[in-house]
């Protein structure tokens, strides 16, 4: 069985990579193409060990990969997957507990990008990303981490919202008046907009029309690139970050004609 190592439930055994399966509800995407290419440049077999291989050992038996996935395939398609290499083996983790495993691993290394960490934040059950994904839900976005209709491309901003105090709130008014005015596309939520969204939330919570927000935005700038756009040339003078003129645009929108009950100038 190997020797025991750090602590309970974690121990070196002797694997073979084709015995071991790939779940992607608790670890990254498997990308072929990746597996491919580290064949395609020579695999070495001491060199992929050396990395090291780490799978969890599940009630039924069953062995999931939690680091090593393409240079186990890689193995595969090299001839080498019925070898023997020495992996640790973690049991008694739950999925959850597995995914927060990679996200710990990948977060180490810096190597996951913002989509799929959330998407395993969700099944770790970590808070922000169960905010985050609660808000997609709602409004039918989908928080992939690149653009495309209904898409959440600044995934990492969003977190980042959500991981606030009042962090579901905020995300909601954002999300509400940024489709509300610019419907449910992906530069509606460019990291700058969405950020200077939340910021102008988070100074004016509870002393806004919200619908006569959302109607003079859409009126004014007719989409968010418009709105962006203006943003950038103020940025020009004042030297602000971009989302703070953001928030700017929006109290300079919302104020224009009204009589009363105008916001301060952030």
């Amino acid at each position: 069985m190997g020797r025991r190592r750090g602590f309970e439930g974690e121990e070196d055994r002797w694997i073979c990579p084709c015995d071991v399966a790939r779940d992607p509800s608790v670890n990254r995407y498997y990308e072929e193409r990746r597996a491919i290419k580290i064949v395609k440049n020579g695999f070495d077999g001491k060199r992929a060990r050396s990395a090291g291989y780490v799978v969890s050992e599940r009630a039924d038996g069953s062995l999931i990969w939690l680091d090593g996935q393409h240079r186990g395939a890689a193995a595969e398609m090299a001839g080498l997957g019925h070898e023997p290499v020495r992996m640790t083996v973690l049991t008694g983790l739950s999925r959850r507990e597995e995914a927060d495993w990679v996200l710990l691993f990948q977060e180490d290394r810096k190597g996951t990008p913002p989509g799929e960490a959330h998407r395993l934040g969700v099944m770790a059950k970590r808070p922000a990303d169960l905010t985050l994904d609660a808000v997609c839900r709602k409004y039918g976005v989908t928080a992939v981490g690149y653009s495309g209709e209904g898409n959440l491309a600044a995934v990492g901003t969003a977190r980042k919202i959500a991981d606030k105090e009042n962090g579901e709130e905020l995300l909601d008014q954002s999300f509400e008046c940024l489709i509300g005015a610019f419907g449910n596309k992906s530069d509606s939520f460019e990291a700058p907009l969405l950020s200077g969204m939340a910021y102008f939330w988070s100074h004016n919570n509870g002393n806004v029309d919200k619908a006569a927000l959302t109607k003079k935005l859409t009126k004014r700038w007719g989409n968010p690139a418009a709105l962006f756009a203006r943003a950038k040339t103020m940025q020009e003078g004042t030297g602000r970050p971009v989302y703070r003129e953001v928030a700017s645009v929006i109290v300079g929108t919302y104020n224009k004609g009204r009589r009363s009950g105008q916001l301060e100038v952030l």
